[in-house]
């Protein structure tokens, strides 16, 4: 019997292959097998998403990289890159750059000599060139300084280190600026920066981790940025002391020394603060020398009561003896903290508007409102703190579950301050995202996304897990290292993986919608190199070596050169001494981050992307592109379909620079808006067939819908198992171009889009209608169908439908 399926919705993304047998379950018949490149609306359709710009070479390439929202205001939103002890700020998808210098000489040399009268540059500065005449191989690329011969002249290389050889450049003739890049240090290694927990307030920015002093990173101006320790006053302090070890002071002001009854000090005290109450009167001070395990010098800020022998007193939480923060956030204009080594459950709150004061009490030691806070958790289990985030209170992530700190009758105070717990579900290391009531975290094993929402069947928050139906998406990942809430257009919520993969899901909690679903961009890494053994069927390799005179050929390569790349259609090639393969993935992003666009029309997600370019490891700072909305039909302009791309508009070129980033790698151009061409770079740089005033080029990408097994009901039950053929199908598209269709990815049909009556000089109407395709899908008990976009252009699936023939 025939039956008409229509697949009018997309909203729920991909669906486990364990899932699959649930047809059941409600989210079923909004999923598909898999879905790549797309982006799911609230209201329904895949929309293919765009490309992604290129931005700058990151700051080092042989470390990742992390990108971090820093928004000031509605206007000034910016997107820091921070690199291993290196930071720097981007602003609308540009670099931070000072006032450009004038270049008067560029030598045919190696290394290249650049002569700037008074540059003020030092070794290890980052700088970008532009405008330079003759020696156009030095624009539109950055550097770094390498020596400083003279007040007025500088060598320089590539990112990587190695000095500029200009000898096969051409002579300079004339002009060129030099543009330094706006760059700060900072304290954190590569590793660290994974880890680190932020919160930010108009121009200031604190960041933590467990192994490091609390950092401040300060917007002095668009060109100054600093970042400096950030020390606070009178604490946060450790609990009062309850033991019968005694501290004398010998004196009450200035420079004194503090003597312990017991072993207690260690010189990694030093510059930890301390407190000592003494005749009714508490006082503070930190310690800036250490003599013994009872002896240490402390340099007193507000007067101690007494020079007796006392047991009333308390050291500081935060130092090298007993580490640092892991968790921050802002609530109730208070600054907090969480987590030290010796205090795994604990929190800290400052002072009301002062992010900088933790004084406990006052010094007669009356507790106000506002004064400082501090509070252990202790329901029985162990829950060290992963998170805190500002909501309706403040909600404190553990390892064992969340937790919810109110205060009774109003704001948290030091006297009214209570804490329960809510879910036994823990959380990692990775910041919530708050959206309408519900706190999304990942959970403590990082596969899974848990959303914490207030039942009032239960009077209480409870944990349900978002990703249930989508397990394998994070479990094939290994665990989610990132996360970023794109709020507009449409709330999406990003996960890094640790594999590199990119990961979406759609949220809306009104419309009930929760989706998941795959980023793959374009270009590739070598993930690992094989010199012997077993390949594996399905997966990509790349030829890096052939002298061993194995013949790959045998496994699905084309050729056995050297640089060829295949699916591995077998699982043991004749392996030689010297041969070697490199197994490939997609572009692996290390971070990802969300920011306002300068627009407001939808936040920007920008992201640090690595890749093998010409054989080598390079990492960039790119960014999504906004979601393409065409004024009219013939409304190319602003699509791009290219990763890590740029973009040229102008009069017209038959030469177009600025591609040093893919050196030597073969991309895609589109000309004009309609010369869908490959191009391979070569000394940055490529040449068209004809003139163009609009090119846009980068690395192509596969946009890819499976669908589901298309399961109908029948008089004799359900077709699940049954052989099924589509006979006729039909897709409803919207502002497309382009599509490719069929039961597998090597038999594809490609539908024609351009009509007898479009001009050859012009790209072809976009399509936005319902599109017969025919199909040649045999009968299968276990087939579904492919939708695909390999071409630089839009695909935008409102819905597809099929006539379905079943044989039960």
């Amino acid at each position: 019997m025939k039956s008409r399926v229509v697949k009018n919705v997309f909203s729920s993304g991909e669906v486990s292959p364990r899932a699959e047998g649930r047809n059941d379950a409600s989210q079923y018949e909004n999923a598909v097998r898999q879905m790549n490149n797309f982006h799911i609306k609230k209201l329904g359709g895949a929309f293919k998403r765009q490309g992604t710009g290129f931005i700058v070479e990151a700051l080092n390439h042989l470390k990742r990289s992390r990108t971090e929202s820093f928004q000031v205001n509605t206007e000034n939103a910016y997107t820091l890159e921070l690199s291993e002890y290196k930071g720097r700020p981007i602003k609308d998808a540009v670099i931070i750059t000072e006032s450009g210098q004038s270049i008067t000489n560029a030598t045919q040399a190696n290394p290249c000599i650049l002569t700037v009268a008074g540059h003020g540059l030092v070794a290890g500065d980052y700088f970008d060139i532009t405008s330079v005449s003759g020696m156009e191989e030095l624009n539109q690329r950055s550097y770094k300084v390498s020596t400083t011969p003279t007040s007025d002249t500088l060598t320089f290389s590539d990112i990587s280190g190695t000095l500029i050889d200009s000898t096969s450049f051409g002579a300079y003739t004339s002009g060129g600026s030099l543009f330094k890049h706006t760059v700060f240090d900072h304290p954190y290694t590569s590793n660290q920066l994974v880890d680190i927990q932020t919160a930010h307030v108009g121009d200031k920015m604190w960041t933590v981790h467990r192994d490091n002093e609390i950092q401040q990173i300060t917007r002095v101006a668009e060109t100054n940025w600093t970042v400096s320790i950030f020390k606070t006053m009178d604490g946060p302090y450790l609990d009062q002391n309850t033991t019968d070890t005694t501290l004398t002071a010998s004196g009450t002001s200035g420079s004194v020394t503090v003597t312990s009854s017991d072993s207690l000090f260690a010189a990694t005290d030093v510059d930890r603060h301390i407190s000592i109450t003494d005749s009714g009167t508490r006082g503070w001070g930190t310690i800036t020398g250490y003599t013994s395990a009872t002896e240490v010098t402390v340099s007193i800020s507000s007067n101690f009561g007494g020079t007796n022998a006392v047991t009333t007193w308390r050291l500081g939480a935060f130092s090298d003896t007993t580490g640092y923060p892991r968790a921050v956030t802002i609530h109730e204009n208070r600054l907090w903290f969480a987590y030290v080594d010796g205090e795994q459950q604990s929190f800290w709150g400052s002072k009301s508007n002062e992010y900088d004061n933790f004084a406990p009490t006052e010094t007669n030691l009356t507790v106000l409102d506002n004064n400082a806070i501090k509070f252990t958790l202790g329901d029985g289990g162990f829950d060290a703190i992963t998170w805190l985030s500002s909501g309706y209170g403040l909600f404190i992530g553990t390892e064992g579950g969340p937790y919810i700190a109110t205060g009774t009758g109003g704001n948290i105070t030091p006297s009214n301050i209570q804490v329960t717990k809510q879910s036994g579900y823990g959380s990692n290391l990775l910041s919530p995202k708050l959206l309408n009531g519900s706190l999304i975290y990942v959970s403590r094993t990082g596969r899974s996304v848990r959303e914490l929402i207030y039942n009032f069947e239960y009077n209480s928050y409870v944990s349900n897990d978002l990703s249930a139906i989508s397990e394998h998406i994070f479990r094939e990942g290994d665990k989610a290292i990132d996360t970023a809430f794109q709020r507009y257009p449409d709330g999406h919520f990003w996960y890094v993986m640790d594999s590199g993969e990119l990961v979406c899901m759609l949220f809306d909690r009104e419309q009930n919608v929760v989706g998941f679903n795959r980023h793959q961009l374009g270009g590739t890494f070598e993930k690992t190199t094989i010199t012997s053994g077993y390949i594996v069927e399905g997966k990509k390799y790349r030829i890096k070596n052939n002298i061993g005179g194995a013949d790959f050929t045998l496994v699905g390569s084309a050729d056995s050169n050297i640089g060829t790349e295949f699916v591995a259609t077998g699982i043991l090639p004749l392996w030689g001494a010297g041969d070697e393969l490199a197994e490939l993935s997609s572009a692996v992003v290390e971070s990802v981050s969300s920011v306002p666009s300068v627009a407001f029309t939808e936040d920007n997600i920008y992201m640090s992307v690595k890749r093998t370019i010409n054989g080598e490891t390079k990492r960039y700072i790119e960014f999504l592109n906004d979601e393409f909305l065409p004024e009219h039909d013939r409304d190319y302009d602003d699509a791009i379909y290219l990763d890590s791309s740029i973009s040229y508009s102008g009069s017209e070129v038959t030469e177009v620079g600025n591609l040093w980033h893919l050196e030597g790698e073969s991309i895609r151009v589109l000309a004009n808006n309609g010369d869908d061409t490959e191009y391979t770079v070569s000394n940055g740089k490529i040449t068209l067939q004809a003139g163009a005033t609009s090119v846009k080029a980068g690395l192509s990408y596969m946009a890819l819908i499976e669908m589901l097994p298309l399961e109908v009901s029948t008089r004799s039950g359900s077709s699940v198992g049954g052989k099924k053929r589509i006979g006729e199908a039909y897709v409803k598209l919207e502002n497309s171009m382009g599509l490719q269709h069929g039961r597998d990815l090597d038999n594809l049909n490609t539908e024609p889009f351009r009509e007898n009556t479009d001009y050859m000089g012009l790209p072809p109407k976009l399509f936005t209608g319902t599109l017969p395709i025919l199909t040649n899908h045999n009968s299968t008990r276990d087939g579904g169908y492919y939708l695909v976009q390999e071409a630089p252009y839009p695909l935008n699936v409102l819905y597809f439908a099929a006539e379905v023939e079943v044989d039960l």
